[in-house]
């Protein structure tokens, strides 16, 4: 399951977790991991479910992979400081 993304120059994400791993693959621009790690195209992120993160696109914008086996499809997310259906159980 994947899909592509795209997010204008200096967006920032809402921190958040999904219950699935998950692998984002940079295909062009970069963003910035809270935290302050950069990650430019050719960078391969893994993320551990649960595992809460955020991040800031660069100023060339970002164009990502994202690749995630959950059921729910990309319904999984919780933000920080809400709580999903998807994590409940």
């Amino acid at each position: 399951v994947g899909r592509a993304r795209f997010h204008a120059a200096l967006v920032a994400s809402r921190t958040h977790a999904h219950s699935q791993d998950e692998i984002i693959y940079i295909v062009q621009g970069s963003l910035t991991l809270e935290g302050g790690k950069a990650c430019g195209a050719g960078t391969l992120i893994f993320m551990e479910k649960d595992t809460e993160y955020g991040f800031t696109v660069g100023n060339e914008g970002v164009r990502f992979l994202n690749v995630r086996g959950a059921k729910e499809g990309f319904r999984d997310i919780r933000y920080v400081g809400e709580a999903s259906e998807a994590f409940k159980g």
